[in-house]
Parts: C-alpha cells; structure tokens; sequence
C-alpha cells in the first residue's frame, strides 16, 4: 500500500489491526450489531435496485446488492476513513465493516467488480489479504463469518425499522420490503432532485418526521405543523459514526423543505 493509500500489489495487508481499531474508535457505531446499516447506504448511494442480507444454515451473516462495484480494498477502515475519499461509499462501508470487527468475528470479507476487475478484501483475525476473486455474479458481496448478533426476529425486525424509507428493493430472510413510492398512500409525496419526502396528517402521539439518509433511519425533525411522514434525503451530513444527522446547511434546507410541504398538505386539508 503506498503512503496515498492506492494498492500497489495483493496480497496481506501490513497493518497493526488492534492500532488502528483503536485509532478508529471514533467512527465506532453505538450498536456494532447493526453493522450493515452502513452497508445498506452505500449500496443506495451505487444505485442499487436491490439488496439482500440474510444468515447462511452456518449461521454466517451475508448481504449482496448490485449498483455500481466499489475498489474493495479502498473500503479497509484505516484507509477509507482517513483523508478525502472521492467516493463516498467507501466511508460507509468502512463504518460496517470497523463495526463487524468490533464482534470479533473469524473473517469479514467485500468482494466486487466483474469478471477480471473482481477483486476481494478479507479482514480478521487470521491476518488481512486483498486479492483477484473469481464469481458468477457482478454483486458486491459482504460476509461476516461466524456471526453472533441479536436473536433473529429482532435483528430483521431492528433493521426493517431502519430501513422503510430505502429506495431500494430490501429483501431479508423471507421478508420483502419494496421502495416506498406514494401511491394509494394518503397525504403528500413529494421528489425534489434526490431528495423523497411523505407527510400526511399527524395521528394523537405521532412525534415528527423521521429523517433518513440514503435508506437508513438517521434522526427525527419537528416541523410546526403537525405532520408525521419522512424525509430522504443524500445531501444530508452524518456524523462520524454515519448514525445521526447533523444539523448543518444541509439539514436546514431539508427543514424548510418539509415545512414547505407540511404548509402545502395543511392547505389543501382546509380548502377540502
């Protein structure tokens, strides 16, 4: 690995893991459980149509989503969240992946690209490796080898939670979540550029608009108007550990976006 961060040749990666896990600690996610939360934004940010994560009969955990490849060894948390990485995938697969090592996994592993561009980072505890890796499918693929996480049902439910807002087709285990759209649903939908946004007339005890980036549940905004719904929207800023929004430009706009909005459905209501 050269000093800029590029490959310079496969093979193992010379790299004091437990240095830099402690040199990362900032980037850490509060529940390192949900590692592919991460994941899931950078699959929405390649333009994925579709991802998939389910438990393998070894109770392996794996997650695959087409879209755009990514340079697989680029992903490897001490390079990817160091410096200014022009695709920015690469952060939060990195995230993902610095939060399954925090479980102490046998091997984490990302392979993508097509044909002979394939290539395949492994991480864990018997060393890390980069090297060519042979597949059918163009899918970027992650595993996690063993996996201990919380007891199934609440994992998928956990991360259904997180993700009803994701603009891709989610399917995990036996379960299919398809990208909200509008219709038949009641109240306003609105696409502005990149940025998606549902209001509708807040029910008694509804607490706001959930706040999403690229698909994953990020925070909650509360608009003058009693709406409930939510905002999707890239142009959002995370903070280090890509788990909640911050409250920057980016935010405020969207904020003036929804109210916009909330201001449009209220109007309507009182003219019906």
């Amino acid at each position: 690995m050269s000093e800029d961060g590029e490959l310079v040749s496969s093979g193992s990666f010379r790299v004091d893991r437990a240095l830099a896990l402690e040199k990362l600690r900032e980037f850490q996610t509060p529940d390192p459980r949900l590692f592919m939360l991460p994941w899931v934004r950078a699959a929405v940010a390649g333009g994925a149509t579709r991802i998939r994560m389910d438990l393998t009969k070894t109770a392996d955990f794996m997650m695959s989503f087409d879209g755009d490849p990514v340079r697989a060894e680029m992903a490897d948390p001490s390079v990817a969240l160091f410096g200014d990485q022009k695709d920015r995938r690469l952060r939060h697969l990195a995230v993902g992946l610095l939060a399954a090592l925090r479980l102490r996994p046998k091997l984490v592993s990302l392979a993508s690209g097509e044909g002979k561009r394939r290539r395949c980072l492994r991480l864990g505890a018997a060393g890390d490796s980069f090297e060519a890796q042979e597949a059918e499918t163009g899918d970027t693929i992650l595993w996690v080898i063993p996996w201990e996480g919380v007891p199934l049902d609440r994992w998928y439910l956990r991360v259904l939670d997180a993700c009803r807002a994701c603009p891709a087709r989610l399917s995990i285990g036996a379960t299919d979540l398809s990208p909200f759209d509008g219709k038949g649903a009641k109240g306003l939908w609105v696409r502005e550029r990149r940025r998606r946004i549902w209001l509708e007339p807040a029910a008694k005890g509804s607490k706001g608009v959930d706040v999403y980036h690229l698909g994953v549940h990020a925070g909650k905004m509360n608009p003058k108007r009693p709406v409930a719904g939510f905002v999707d929207d890239p142009a959002l800023t995370l903070d280090a550990s890509c788990s909640s929004v911050v409250r920057n430009e980016a935010y405020a706009e969207a904020a003036e976006a929804v109210s916009d909005i909330a201001d449009r459905l209220w109007s309507g209501l009182r003219e019906d």
